[in-house]
């Protein structure tokens, strides 16, 4: 708690989606999964956590083709796992209530709000339409608008410029090593938010909590 103290004042906040403001991380492995073993390819668990989540789709691909020692098509591929994951959550987006009462509150405070993210930019809008959000976000940095990807800083890095704010100034929040890693080296203090299976993959973050509650960030000096 200590080291947050000492971050105040702040401007902004970045928060990933998936897995953070969307409760979807499952449902995108599922996709995933489908799409694979259409190709005769079985995705594993272990697999996904260590390729896809954090990154755009076409990183993943990029990552698990090596892995697998296989050319696959990316752009096919793609493509059938964002069809399987809209089939998914076409009456309903899986919002994390916490993280986004959070993003509803800081926005209210003035704050500026960034959604940084892997998924592509239309998955982004209308999920942050769908949990009626939308209208709180500043920036929206999707897979189209950065040619490096989570690990890169280059998400964040972008998402500062948008915004008009330092790194000092801005706090992000995340739930995979690579996007950990992106904020960090973007010059992001770093919250994580997880459960307890994924603590230990996490320990790059500054600190790691299991749910986001807006206490957690009461004692910050607002500046607006």
């Amino acid at each position: 708690m200590k080291a947050i103290l000492s971050l105040s004042p702040i401007r902004a906040v970045a928060f990933d989606l998936n897995g953070v403001l969307v409760d979807d991380e499952v449902l995108h492995e599922a996709a995933f999964r489908v799409a694979f073993r259409r190709r005769g390819l079985l995705l594993t668990r272990t697999d996904y956590q260590t390729y896809f989540a954090g990154r755009s789709d076409e990183d993943g691909i990029r990552g698990y083709a090596r892995h697998v020692r296989r050319n696959l098509a990316i752009t096919d591929l793609v493509s059938a796992k964002r069809s399987s994951y809209a089939r998914s959550i076409a009456f309903k987006v899986p919002q994390k209530r916490d993280a986004v009462a959070c993003l509803r509150k800081f926005g209210k405070m003035g704050l500026k709000i960034a959604v940084v993210t892997g998924a592509p930019i239309d998955e982004a809008e209308s999920s942050l339409a769908a949990m009626r959000i939308r209208h709180y976000v500043t920036a929206i940095v999707a897979a189209e608008q950065v040619k490096n990807s989570k690990p890169s800083p280059e998400p964040y890095s972008t998402a500062l410029k948008l915004m008009g704010v330092e790194s000092s100034k801005c706090i992000a929040i995340e739930d995979s090593p690579a996007g950990i890693a992106s904020a960090k080296a973007a010059g992001l203090f770093c919250i994580a938010v997880t459960d307890l299976e994924k603590t230990d993959s996490l320990r790059q973050a500054d600190v790691i909590v299991h749910t986001l509650n807006s206490q957690l960030f009461e004692k910050f000096a607002v500046e607006v």
